[in-house]
């Protein structure tokens, strides 16, 4: 499969998402061509978000391990004292970055999953 993601930014996702709401409305009353369309739509617009939101998971990342690298003993007080995440997510973020090496561009190549460990 190529890899065209790269491309993809947050104001593409936010102009599509005007233009839907411009075209379809509250998607009532929809003829089946529109209904077609919005679908198609839909799923576009659902992947530039979720390239978005996996690239700012992949750079919280890197800041957390940077953070890391700073505190190494005490950077999960100081996520807990921030409050600006909680710790296991915190956690998760820094885990895809060092998934990903360090390499943004392999953020491009995982496709979204409802997955989850239980």
């Amino acid at each position: 499969m190529e890899n065209n993601k790269s491309n993809l930014t947050a104001e593409d996702a936010l102009r599509m998402q005007h233009e839907c709401e411009q075209e379809f409305g509250d998607c009532t009353d929809l003829s089946e061509e529109k209904k077609t369309r919005f679908l198609g739509l839909a799923a576009e617009l659902l992947k530039k978000r979720w390239h978005t939101t996996t690239l700012q998971i992949f750079e919280s990342g890197r800041v957390l391990s940077l953070v890391e690298r700073l505190l190494p003993g005490g950077w999960t007080d100081w996520v807990l004292e921030t409050k600006i995440l909680k710790l296991r997510t915190a956690h998760n973020y820094k885990n895809v970055y060092k998934a990903c090496c360090g390499r943004p561009e392999i953020v491009g190549w995982h496709e979204p999953t409802t997955k989850r460990k239980k």
